[in-house]
């Protein structure tokens, strides 16, 4: 499945290369996956390419819309700023989605896998030699191991700006790494089970290492869920390890004496958020409207609600909340449905069922994809999950022959 030579995509197309990028050199990967997906949006508009309506498209229709009118109602065209980025993530959510292949999603997966040990690597040398952390400098900037949002070089971060950021793409990571491993022990290959194991012990050292609770806390979430998708005998020797372990999470959890502070003054900040939709409950505020205003009432900054649906909602008002709801009620009907449904072509099903659950987990006491490196691996993972369930109506025939048709497609356009 995961290595499945027939489909073999030699060529590193432009998509792959953006991520790549993404991990080593963050704002030119950043800037690459944004202008594809604003050509993409170009192209729709121009009506060359076809544009299919799903609830995500709506989603993001609604963030601009609910933008624009905040934007106008507040008196602050600047606030227009956050229009370029939800432009290039409905055009990259398009691009994914209609460019979408088994073995661009193959790839997609191990550029993850790849970039978390990467951001685990180079942050067990910040970490242990305090070297690689740049406060300032454009080299720094460029490589993501400048600081941002935290003034302390005691957590790892990588090359993500930030140790959340970089706890929400190790825990990526570990997720599809997991799910590969997953596959492999039903094949019986036991061979390279060692290479999988240190491979997790690497990133979940490093996730306990950034400092993030939450991280923590849906990292052990993902074993636990691990060990149920085993099979039976190995899910009972697997849960009973996992159980033992359990009177030692709380010694592992990340950060644990300072949990009552941490609680109150998220606590502050939901309270303000609060406040703030009230003010502004049909639109929102838009992301730059609430710092300014978080700042005004309180006289500190704050860059985000510090809450997935909050986030939502005071940004964009119900309109945009509403729609992200909408939006989440959708994606887990639709991939409970592929669960209970037929098991054809479902092989890769178990890479949604892993990260959806922690991408909402990770957004209950924080927001790490603020930052547009997380938010574009997880705007792909909604465009290829469009594809994936689409493709899983379809039998063998017609799936094998959409496949070829689209890579020859891909190759004409490239």
């Amino acid at each position: 499945m995961f290595t499945d030579k027939r489909d073999h995509y030699k060529k590193i197309g432009k998509l792959e290369a953006g991520m790549i990028l993404l991990y080593v050199l963050p704002p030119i990967g950043i800037t690459w996956l944004m202008l594809i997906g604003l050509f993409q949006l170009y192209r729709v508009i121009r009506g060359r390419k076809p544009l299919d309506v799903t609830v995500t498209v709506v989603f993001f229709l609604s963030l601009f819309i609910s933008t624009v009118i905040a934007s106008i109602q507040l008196h602050n065209l600047t606030y227009l700023m956050s229009v370029l980025f939800i432009l290039g993530y409905l055009g990259f959510y398009l691009y994914v989605k209609q460019h979408g292949t088994i073995q661009l999603f193959r790839n997609w997966l191990w550029i993850n896998i790849g970039g978390g040990l990467y951001i685990a690597l180079l942050g067990w040398i910040q970490v242990l030699f305090h070297i690689g952390c740049s406060t300032d400098g454009i080299v720094g900037l460029v490589t993501g191991t400048r600081l941002f949002g935290y003034d302390q070089l005691d957590r790892l971060f990588g090359s993500t700006y930030n140790p959340n950021f970089a706890s929400f793409l190790l825990l990526y990571a570990v997720a599809l790494l997991l799910v590969v491993w997953l596959y492999k022990i039903h094949q019986k290959k036991r061979k390279i089970n060692l290479l999988f194991i240190g491979c997790l012990v690497v990133l979940s050292t490093a996730i306990i290492e950034t400092g993030s609770r939450t991280g923590f806390a849906a990292m052990v979430m993902l074993y636990l869920f691990f060990f149920f998708r085993l099979r039976l005998k190995l899910r009972f020797l697997g849960l009973i390890g996992f159980l033992t372990c359990t009177p030692l999470f709380m010694e592992w959890l990340p950060r644990s004496g300072s949990l009552g502070e941490s609680m109150s003054d998220r606590k502050l900040i939901w309270e303000t958020s609060l406040n703030i939709w009230r003010e502004h409950p049909v639109f929102g505020v838009t992301p730059n409207g609430f710092q300014d205003m978080y700042k005004e009432l309180i006289g500190q900054y704050v860059a985000h609600p510090h809450n997935i649906f909050l986030y939502f909602f005071v940004n964009f008002g119900t309109v945009g909340g509403m729609a992200f709801l909408l939006l989440v009620v959708v994606l887990l009907y639709r991939l409970l449905l592929t669960l209970t449904a037929s098991r054809t072509h479902k092989e890769f099903l178990d890479v949604f069922l892993f990260l959806i659950p922690v991408t909402l987990l990770t957004g209950l006491f924080d927001f790490p994809m603020f930052s547009p490196q997380t938010a574009l691996v997880a705007v792909g993972l909604i465009g290829y999950w469009e594809y994936y369930s689409r493709m899983c109506s379809f039998g063998y025939s017609t799936w094998r022959q959409k496949e070829e048709t689209k890579m020859k497609n891909i190759g004409r356009d490239n």
